[in-house]
This record gives structure tokens, C-alpha cells and sequence, in this order.
């Protein structure tokens, strides 16, 4: 959604991007191509105008558009929210896309305070039917910041998706 770079025009900000938000949930509907949207840190992005699940989540019930779901970024939620597992339980059915980093400092897995065993493990028994995608800065060479798919059980992720 980009910055609020004027707080006395927040109102006009968020106003502009719901409207073109469902704009492009409607547009894009007819090519079959999900419309999802993403909330960001304030720390790493001070003034970005959506920056909670729950913002997520209101917005969602107010555009009420079978078009669009939430993009759930486990690095700037666990930094916003803590306890993403109970994030991901929660809204699952209305997240669309998944991307991890490690926290705090947005490596791979393994390389900062989040347990991926256990998070991965509750993303697949969540009502999520989507994929997950890495969005990491390597803290290592880029081919060794893979080894963490090896220590963790992924096989849940090439199984058919499961149907609600």
C-alpha cells in the first residue's frame, strides 16, 4: 500500500488505496488471478500505511471481495505482532500468499529467533492452502542459505492442495 507520508492525510491515503485496491481485486478477477496485499513493518519502513494483520483483516470484511486476501509476511508480522503461528491460525482462510525471513534480520531460516519446524508445521495444518515463497537477505552464500529445506520437513508442500 506505500507510505503514509502526511499523517493529517491518512484518512485520503487509505481511502485511495481501498478503492484501487478493489479496483484491481475486480480487474484482475476475470483473468483468474488472485489480488493480495501486504502489511509492513514500521521499523523497516517507518509510515507504511498498513502495518497489522488485524488492519489486514478489517479491510478484507470492508471491501468484502471474493478477489482478495490478505499477503502474510511472517518477517514484518512476527516484528509487529509476535506469535505469527496464532496469526496464520486465525486468518488463515484469508491469507493468500505466505512469504518468510528469518527475524530480526530478515535472513534464512536458522539464522535468527524463529522456529520454522514448528511454524511450517502450523502453517500446514492451518486453513493457509496456498504456497510459501522465501523472501530472505542470505546471511551466507546464497546456494548455502538452502540448507535449512533439508533440516525441515517439507514434503506437506508438493502434496495437492487441500480443499476447503
Amino acid at each position: 500500500p506505500g507510505r503514509c507520508l502526511d499523517e493529517s492525510k491518512r484518512g485520503q491515503y487509505m481511502n485511495t488505496f481501498k478503492k484501487n485496491l478493489k479496483k484491481a481485486a475486480s480487474a484482475f478477477a476475470k483473468y483468474n488471478i488472485l489480488v493480495t496485499f501486504e502489511a509492513i513493518n514500521t521499523k523497516d519502513m517507518p509510515g507504511f500505511l498498513v502495518h497489522h494483520s488485524e488492519q489486514m483483516h478489517d479491510i478484507l470484511i470492508e471491501l468484502d471481495h471474493p478477489n482478495l486476501k490478505m499477503q502474510f509476511d511472517i518477517y514484518h508480522m512476527q516484528i509487529m505482532e509476535g506469535h505469527v503461528d496464532e496469526t496464520i491460525q486465525k486468518y488463515g482462510d484469508l491469507i493468500g500468499h505466505i512469504q518468510f525471513a528469518d527475524v530480526p534480520n530478515r535472513g534464512e531460516p536458522g539464522s535468527g529467533n524463529l522456529n520454522f519446524v514448528n511454524l511450517f508445521a502450523d502453517i500446514h495444518f492451518s486453513h493457509y492452502h496456498g504456497y510459501v515463497a522465501a523472501e530472505y537477505k542470505p546471511t551466507v552464500k546464497t546456494e548455502d542459505s538452502l540448507n535449512w529445506m533439508q533440516e525441515i520437513d517439507l514434503k506437506w508442500l508438493s502434496e495437492p492442495v487441500k480443499l476447503k
